[in-house]
Order: C-alpha cells, then structure tokens, then sequence
C-alpha cells in the first residue's frame, strides 16, 4: 500500500512538472523572446546590408517555434511575417499574416498582407485586403503604394465611410444626400 502511494506522488508530482512547463515555462520564455526579437527586427530595418538577410531568417525562425507554444496569440505570426518580409520570402511573411488573422483581425495585419499580395502579384486579393483595412481605418488607404491600387480601394470603402480629406463629392455623402 505503501509503495502505490509514493509511485502516485512521484507520477502526480512529475506531471505536475510537465503541466507547469507546457503551461507556465514556455510561454513565459516566447514572452522574453519576444520583447528582444521586437527590437532587433526594427533594427533590422534600418539596416541594408548582407547582415539582414540571416539575421532576418533567424529571428522568424524564433518566432515560428512560439507559434506552437501561443497558438492563439497574433504576435508570433507577426514578428515570423516581418523578419520573412525582410528576409525576401513574401509567400511566407503573407502565410504568417493570413495566421495572424485568424487571432486578431487588426487593420495593420490587413495592410500588411495587401503589401504582400502585391508583391506576389495578386493585386485583387491585395485590394480586398485593402479594402479590409481601410474599412477598420480609413486613414491606411492613403499609405497604399500603387495609385490605381489605392483609388479603387478608396472608391470600394468610399461607399461606406467619409473620408476627410476626399472632398465634398465623396459617394458617402452623396448617398446621404439622396
């Protein structure tokens, strides 16, 4: 009677071990990695030499094994999809922004996969990631990059929001008008 006692203690206390190191550990070491990783990839940013590239590699390397750890946390597909962005592989970085939305539906993350769609030339799906955006924040519509890109999305959410700085002839106001 004995001896099944202290083999239930050893067994409880040794799962009680792992449990804490799933549950407690590792998230607290993806928390401290991920307030270094962050300013090391903005830093990276700054940067325009041959160091990024690895450097870049191996920090979305560190944030991929997080997502695993905090698969319900957007912050580890975000810092995966920035350094794969700087790393060059865009079909990555827009996989890591697709995870990251199904966390959090951020207009940041919208915007940012539209500028991976279009530098995979997927320009309707990058417009619909526009529009996305700058239906959660109008204001992002003015930091798209290609021109015609950008009129179409203003004139996709013009239908639903007013923008201030589009003028009196708007679609939002006119509708409201009728």
């Amino acid at each position: 009677m004995r001896i099944r006692s202290v083999v239930a203690g050893v067994v409880i206390g040794a799962l009680a071990i792992v449990a804490m190191h799933r549950v407690v550990y590792q998230p607290w070491r993806c928390s401290v990695m991920r307030r270094t990783l962050e300013p090391a990839t903005l830093l990276l940013w700054e940067r325009q030499d041959s160091f990024v590239r690895p450097r870049a590699r191996e920090n979305a390397a560190m944030a991929r094994a997080c997502i695993g750890v905090t698969p319900y946390d957007s912050a580890p597909y975000m810092m995966a999809a920035a350094n794969d962005r700087l790393a060059g592989d865009f079909v990555t970085a827009a996989a890591m922004y697709e995870g990251a939305l199904h966390c959090d539906r951020r207009p940041e993350i919208y915007f940012d996969l539209g500028l991976m769609q279009l530098e995979l030339a997927r320009t309707a799906d990058a417009e619909e990631s526009f529009v996305k955006a700058g239906s959660f924040d109008p204001y992002t519509i003015l930091d798209i990059p290609p021109e015609d890109v950008r009129m179409r999305v203003m004139q996709r959410v013009g239908k639903d929001h007013y923008f201030a700085w589009w003028g009196p002839d708007q679609p939002a106001l006119k509708a409201l008008r009728k």
